[in-house]
């Protein structure tokens, strides 16, 4: 469903990079972008997203026993304000359920989230739906930022007590999370909001939780000393000992593969079984071949812009180890 939501406030599809689950876009991007004109993004994944959404919802209610003729949307026009805090919502759809109980069944992606293996369903449950070209995480679990801190946003705005997410990935098979309102998430979804408010209108931005929001509000540097006080002498300390471990560490890789490749030599495989332990690897050390290419030229002069670049191959300067024990 395109974005009806105000740009100056929160919504379901900000509410992750706000509370610090989007590992894209941290609270201080979003307040900045949130600041600035809005930007209308577009591209491929967007556009799947929304060309396979119906389908993707249809087939999904299907999987789960419901009728997709049942379905119906909020924002058509406008979005979902919550009753109490300027919070929107966008649905991708909401299914009035008379009564249906849904069971967890890994046979076909369906997962009913929390304590119990199956829910039954009395009510309005709100819908999200996303296309996805990554792999699966294991367990199918879904991660926050993809649809399930939105969908406990949708559910605050509906007033709802169950939320389904259908993650359609590539067109290859869809899976159904389906959950129940998480209060301590919806607790900090309130907080986050009026946190998110207060500093749009002080113009200030959060505390930086890690180095990547404090590269972001201190971008602009001078070129001037200062004298640190005693209260970083923990941390100076700590990052230099951690770099020095991993310097070390490194050493060490270092030292044991180039022993493992000498010993595989030529061969690109290697395999190691333990017959006490049942240990059991394969140790990769492929040879990476490129492509030659050609010489670019000018159309008009042929004046050659580019050389052309002989083909050639390189053994890789790292192996790959695979354990197989559970494979």
């Amino acid at each position: 469903m395109p974005k009806l939501s105000p740009h100056e406030h929160l919504s379901g599809s900000t509410i992750a990079s706000a509370i610090g689950v989007n590992p894209y876009k941290t609270f201080t991007d979003l307040i900045n972008e949130k600041r600035a004109e809005p930007v209308d993004i577009d591209n491929l994944q967007i556009q799947m997203g929304l060309a396979t959404e119906e389908t993707t919802i249809n087939l999904g209610l299907a999987m789960l026993g419901l009728n997709p003729a049942d379905k119906f949307q909020y924002a058509l026009e406008h979005p979902k304000k919550h009753a109490d805090i300027p919070l929107y919502y966008t649905d991708d759809g909401l299914i009035s359920v008379v009564g249906q109980t849904i069971q967890t069944d890994l046979s076909k992606h369906i997962y009913v989230v929390g304590d119990q293996d199956e829910i039954d369903i009395k009510g309005v449950a709100v819908i999200e739906a996303k296309f996805t070209t990554s792999a699966p995480l294991p367990n199918f679990t879904p991660p926050l930022w993809r649809g399930v801190i939105q969908l406990q946003a949708g559910m605050m705005c509906h007033h709802a007590k169950y939320g389904i997410l259908f993650t359609n990935y590539s067109g290859r098979f869809i899976t159904a999370h389906i959950y129940k309102p998480h209060p301590e998430t919806q607790d900090l979804i309130v907080k986050t909001v009026k946190e998110f408010e207060k500093h749009m209108e002080d113009g200030t931005l959060p505390e930086a939780v890690n180095s990547q929001e404090a590269s972001v509000q201190f971008a602009e540097s001078i070129k001037e000393s200062i004298d640190l006080d005693s209260t970083l002498k923990e941390s100076i300390e700590t990052i230099r000992d951690s770099e020095n471990t991993i310097k070390d560490l490194k050493a060490t890789i270092d030292e044991h593969q180039t022993k493992i490749m000498k010993a595989m030599g030529k061969n690109e495989i290697g395999n190691y079984y333990d017959i006490d332990t049942g240990d059991s690897y394969m140790v990769k050390w492929p040879t990476r071949n490129y492509k030659p290419k050609s010489a670019v030229c000018c159309p008009k002069c042929n004046f050659e812009l580019e050389p052309a670049v002989e083909g050639y191959s390189k053994r890789q300067t790292k192996i790959n180890i695979k354990e197989l024990n559970n494979e």
